[in-house]
Parts: C-alpha cells; sequence; structure tokens
C-alpha cells in the first residue's frame, strides 16, 4: 500500500473516517464506561446499588437492543441514505446517558442501555458500509481501520477517566462526545455509491471530488468506473432475500458471518468489560488493576493503529491467520497461569506479571487483526445495493453471540473457574485460524468489480 500523503483527498477521507467512526468510539464508551468503575458500582456506597448477577445483565443488556435495528437499518441506508441513518445514531446514545445521569435507578439503567444498544446496531450495519464507499482503492483498508481505531480509543478513553472522575462528571464527560460525533457527521457529504444508486449522478460526482480532491480527468476515470458498477448492481431489485438467493452473495455472507463470529468468539468483549476485575485475580499483581486496564486501553489503540498500515500491507486473509493464531497463543498461557494458580499448589506469586502480558498481547494481536479485516471484508464483498443489507445479517449475527460470551462470562467463572473462559477462547481462535487458510479471500487493492468477478468465477474463490 501507498499513502498518497500529499493528496488532500486522502486527508479528507481520513477527516470523514474518523467522524464517522466517532459511532465506533460512542458505542465502545457504552461498554467500557462500566468496568472502570464496576468495583464501585458494586460497593455500598454506589449511586445505583446493584448485585454480581444484575451487573451481568447490565453489561450484556445492549447486546439484545442490538439485536433489534441492524435489519432496518441496513434497510432503511438504502432507503434514506448513509449519513441520515448515521447521524440518527446519535441522539439515541446522548438520550442514553442524558437518562443515566438524571434518574439514578437501577432500571432507568436497563432502560438507556437499550436505547444506546439500539444505536450500536444502526453504527455496526451503516459506518463500515459508508467507509468503504468513501475511500479510494488503494487505501481502503486503512479507511475502514479507522472504525476500529476509535472503538478502541472508546475504551482507552473511558479506562483514562473513569478512576478520576466522580460518577455523574464521567457519564457527562462521554455523554459531550456523542455531540461531537452529531456534529461532525452533519458536515459530511453523502457517499458517492449511495448517491449514484439514487440516479443523482451530480451529486455523487460532487461527493466524490469532495473525497478524493484530484484532477478532472482522475475523477471522471473513477466516476465512470463507480457508475458501471452500479448500473451492474442494478439489474436486480434490492431485498434482504436477494442477499441469500444470489450465489455470489450468500458465498461472501458466510464469508463475512465466518469473520464476525470469530472476531466476537475470540473473547475480546467480556475479556474488556471485566478488565479490571480480572486484573484482580492475579496474585500480588505488579501494578494496581487499574492502571493495567489503562495500559490495556493504550494497547487496543497501538494494535488498532498498526492495522492501518498492515490491512493493505499484508492483506485481509494473511492478517486474519496471524491475529486469530497469536490470539490463540496469549490466550492459552493466560488460561495456564490462571489454571496453575487457582487449581493447584504451585507457587506462583513471582510470576504475577505473566497472566496480564499475555492478555495485553492477546488485546493488541486481536484487534489488530481481527477487527479491521471484518470491516474491511464487510465493505468489500457485497454488491451497493446489497452492502448494506449484508452488513446488517453480519452484525445481527455479531450481536447474538456478542451478547451470549458477555452474559455467561461471568457464570462460567462461578462454574469452572476463571481458566476455562480463556481456554476456550484460545480453542476457538485456534480453529478459527485453519479454517481461514481454507476458506478467507484476499481483497487488498482491488475494485469492487474486481472483487464481485473473481467471487463468482468458475473457481469460486478469491486468492
Amino acid at each position: 500500500m501507498i499513502f498518497h500523503c500529499g493528496n488532500s483527498g486522502f486527508w479528507y477521507q481520513i477527516f470523514a473516517g474518523i467522524s464517522v467512526s466517532l459511532g465506533a468510539f460512542a458505542s465502545s464508551s457504552l461498554l467500557a464506561w462500566v468496568t472502570p468503575i464496576l468495583p464501585h458500582l458494586l460497593s455500598p456506597n454506589s449511586e445505583i446499588p446493584m448485585t454480581p448477577e444484575e451487573v451481568s445483565w447490565m453489561v450484556s443488556i445492549p447486546e439484545l437492543a442490538n439485536l433489534i435495528t441492524p435489519i432496518p437499518a441496513g434497510l432503511m441506508a438504502n432507503r434514506l441514505g448513509r449519513k441520515p441513518m448515521i447521524l440518527g445514531s446519535a441522539p439515541l446514545f446522548t438520550l442514553g446517558w442524558a437518562i443515566i445521569i438524571y434518574y439514578k435507578s437501577y432500571n432507568s439503567l436497563l432502560i438507556a442501555r437499550c436505547i444506546q444498544g439500539a444505536a450500536v446496531g444502526i453504527v455496526y450495519t451503516v459506518v463500515p458500509v459508508y467507509l468503504g464507499e468513501i475511500a479510494g482503492t488503494d487505501s481502503r483498508g486503512a479507511i475502514t481501520s479507522l472504525f476500529f481505531i476509535m472503538n478502541w480509543m472508546g475504551y482507552l478513553f473511558e479506562y483514562c477517566t473513569g478512576p478520576f472522575l466522580s460518577f455523574d462528571n464521567y457519564t457527562l464527560l462521554t455523554l459531550a462526545t456523542t455531540v461531537l460525533y452529531f456534529l461532525l457527521v452533519w458536515i459530511l457529504p453523502e457517499s458517492p455509491y449511495y448517491c449514484l444508486m439514487r440516479g443523482d449522478r451530480k451529486e455523487a460526482y460532487k461527493s466524490l471530488m469532495w473525497f478524493r480532491r484530484s484532477t478532472d480527468e482522475l475523477l471522471r476515470k473513477e466516476f465512470d468506473m463507480m457508475t458501471l458498477t452500479i448500473d451492474e448492481d442494478q439489474v436486480q431489485e434490492t431485498s434482504w432475500t436477494e442477499v441469500v438467493s444470489n450465489p455470489a452473495d450468500r458465498k461472501a455472507l458466510y464469508l463475512i458471518l465466518f469473520a464476525g463470529s470469530l472476531r466476537i468468539l475470540s473473547g475480546t468483549m467480556p475479556l474488556l468489560s471485566y478488565a479490571t476485575e480480572t486484573f484482580q485475580n492475579s496474585p500480588d499483581p505488579f501494578i494496581a488493576p487499574k492502571y493495567i486496564t489503562m495500559v490495556l486501553g493504550l494497547v487496543l489503540v497501538f494494535g488498532a493503529g498498526v492495522s492501518f498500515f498492515t490491512l493493505d500491507l499484508l492483506g485481509r486473509r494473511s492478517l486474519l491467520i496471524i491475529s486469530s493464531l497469536g490470539s490463540s497463543i496469549a490466550l492459552c498461557i493466560a488460561g495456564t497461569f490462571y489454571f496453575l494458580e487457582t487449581k493447584t499448589t504451585v507457587d506462583i506469586s513471582q510470576y504475577s506479571w505473566v497472566a496480564p502480558v499475555a492478555i495485553l498481547v492477546y488485546a493488541a494481536v486481536d484487534v489488530g487483526g481481527l477487527y479491521p479485516v471484518n470491516t474491511a471484508y464487510t465493505s468489500e464483498l457485497f454488491k451497493s445495493n446489497t452492502r448494506a443489507v449484508a452488513a446488517s445479517i453480519a452484525t445481527l449475527i455479531s450481536t447474538f453471540f456478542t451478547f451470549i460470551t458477555l452474559k455467561f462470562y461471568q457464570t462460567l467463572i462461578d462454574l469452572f473457574g476463571i481458566y476455562f473462559n480463556f481456554f476456550i477462547f484460545s480453542g476457538l481462535c485456534l480453529i478459527g485460524a485453519i479454517i481461514s487458510y481454507f476458506i478467507m479471500p484476499e481483497t487488498k487493492n482491488k475494485t469492487f468489480s474486481q472483487i464481485r468477478k473473481e467471487l463468482v468465477s468458475s473457481r469460486n474463490k478469491i486468492c
């Protein structure tokens, strides 16, 4: 990959990518908000007293609401546009935080997190589509990786502010970021692909000019290619059944469902949501758990930042395999440590650093591969008129697995011990790496048209 840093269009794409990816920042803030204040929420001095069982529901309930919005969001993104749907998610986040601040009760907290969970469904469905459609062919990996870079920035933000602010100030500061999200998305143009889908060639060309800032000759060449792609895509009427009935789209759907499921079943969500509690399980921790959690936030951003370059340099398939194998090894090491610590008499107190370091390595490797690859595939494998619907189906399945992992993470700890979850996630990552080697495609530096042609080729694979 070669970044055209002297090309102002690239930086306009970066700006737009960061702006809409503040939706991912808001989504991760919703989950990470719990982590640094979880010990406080369980204490007698909590503004909203709750039991460990109530905490597990509070942590996981946004995913139930997230099950509702992906399909409608995907369909409406094709009818109303990508930008209006992204814009509409911001007030839902803001409303949720306002409810938490002004109505301090457990039931109000659940309602607020349900509202915000609905917004997450919109973000994860529509934003990756928008990112893929505004990016140039040679920078699509970098632009789509911004989604999860901002996602992990949200975790870092919450981890670093939560331990030092009061409950109200902490929540109010998080609310402020959702207002910024709304304002920045407001000034962005609609995706040029969507404008062409609606038959508005003039607006599509203006949008492409905004994102490319290139010469008329290059703009016209890309615009003609986009128009041809849209014309080919629009031959058949768009519906969710099109994704299932069309062989190429059905194959693409299987691929992103696998990638999305692997991303969630690698264990990131529960391990991050319960990070502070997990670090407290290490005997004689060499650093206070809250500070290890802050370092974890930095590692998440670092890992995602590296993917900005490696996604187009190494390619989607290679990065997915490397990330899965690395995650499996690191999780196995952490699981072995906790097994020895809780189930044997082996003295491992002098190795108290092993589990936290293994978890940090896992976090860097996991978010540097499994997450950005998933976003890239979602934005690349489908036609323009089925892309949003396919993304909504993928979001729905991922949400289901996220709810399962979040809800039963603590239950499995209570039944078997903390090590059990690590071994499960490690095994799933290993299986995922093996399957990825045989079925996952390589799409780097290819146009949407090339990817589609190779998907439907007689070889039935992309390589």
